[in-house]
Formats: structure tokens, C-alpha cells, sequence
């Protein structure tokens, strides 16, 4: 059984929901850091197999809400399969390391088995394009590298993707990012 833990402050409307709703796999829940309570998380994480951390990068780190509930939580992860989607705004992925590094020091130090990460860039772009089967085209190396992701969940493999939408340049994927968050916004 998995246990996707979404730690985006966006809860349903979070970039971390859809790349987790991209990669559901029978038998596997969500819990939401940002509006469930801690110890329903502790009581799942200790039914469970294996645990996908899900969350943004803002500023080069994990969310405060993380943060909080890494600093409270008092059990080990031990024989836990833990991986990590990490995304941000930012084209490129490497924004992310920092975060991911962090969360695997956590986690080997308490002591679950740190199986991963799929490591994505250009996220915001990437949820963009779902709608839209021009851009999803232009995306096919992302799905690709999800359905590589998904496969090494499954079979409890070690795995690391680092991706982005490249195909744009700089200032192009800035104009359709001011466009999307702009309609966030509005919504």
C-alpha cells in the first residue's frame, strides 16, 4: 500500500496534487499536510509500505508545513520505501536539489530506505498543458519519465529523474507562466 503525503499549500489545486493523481496507483491514499491533522498522517505512515512525498519548492526549500511536521514527527521510517516529487516554477530542476537532499538526510536519519525522487522543473507549465494536447505533445519526455517513476514505485526499485519543460526558451516560459499564475489568481 502507498501513502502519498501532499505537503502543498494549494491542497486540491496544487501542482503536487496532479503529478500524485498522475502517478495513483491502486490501493493508495493521499493525506494533505496542509489540512489534515498529524497524527491521522503518523497513524497511515505506520500502516504503510511505502510513502511518496509530494511538495513544492518555494525558495529553494520545502514548505514550512513540512518543515513542522518533520520536526514533530517523533517515529522512525524504518522499513519504509520513501520517495519524493519535488517541483517548482522555476525552468530548471536543479532548484530542487537542495530540497531533495534535505528530505533524504531526513529520512535516512530516520532510518527508512530513501528509494528517490522524480526531480521536476517548469511544474507550473507542465499542469498547464494537461488541457491543452498541443503542449501535452511537447511534453511527452515528462510523461514518459512519469511512467518510468510509477514502474519503480511499483516494483520498490531505487530511481532518479530530474526533468523540465525544455522546449521553450527563458522568456517564452516566463510570458506562459505570468499568463497561468495570473489565472490562478483570478480563480
Amino acid at each position: 500500500m502507498i501513502l502519498f503525503i501532499n505537503a502543498s499549500p494549494r491542497l486540491n489545486k496544487s501542482n503536487s496534487k496532479y503529478f500524485c493523481d498522475l502517478l495513483k496507483i491502486d490501493d493508495s491514499i493521499t493525506n494533505y499536510i496542509y489540512s489534515d491533522s498529524f497524527d491521522i498522517i503518523k497513524e497511515n505512515i505506520k500502516t504503510i509500505d511505502t510513502i511518496v512525498f509530494a511538495f513544492p519548492t518555494y525558495i529553494d526549500i520545502i514548505p514550512s508545513k513540512l518543515i513542522e511536521f518533520i520536526e514533530n514527527y517523533e517515529d522512525d521510517f524504518e522499513y519504509k520505501n520513501i520517495y519524493v516529487i519535488c517541483n517548482c516554477g522555476f525552468l530548471e530542476s536543479i532548484h530542487n536539489d537542495l530540497s531533495i537532499e534535505y528530505m533524504k538526510r531526513y529520512i535516512e536519519n530516520k532510518k527508512g530506505i530513501f528509494k528517490g525522487y522524480f526531480n521536476i522543473g517548469s511544474g507550473e507549465v507542465i499542469k498547464f498543458t494537461k488541457n491543452n494536447k498541443l503542449f501535452r505533445l511537447l511534453c511527452l519526455n515528462f510523461y514518459k519519465n512519469l511512467r518510468k517513476f510509477r514502474k519503480a514505485i511499483n516494483n520498490n526499485c531505487n530511481i532518479h529523474i530530474s526533468t523540465c519543460f525544455k522546449i521553450l526558451p527563458k522568456r517564452i516560459f516566463c510570458i506562459v507562466c505570468n499568463y497561468f499564475w495570473k489565472k490562478q489568481i483570478n480563480e
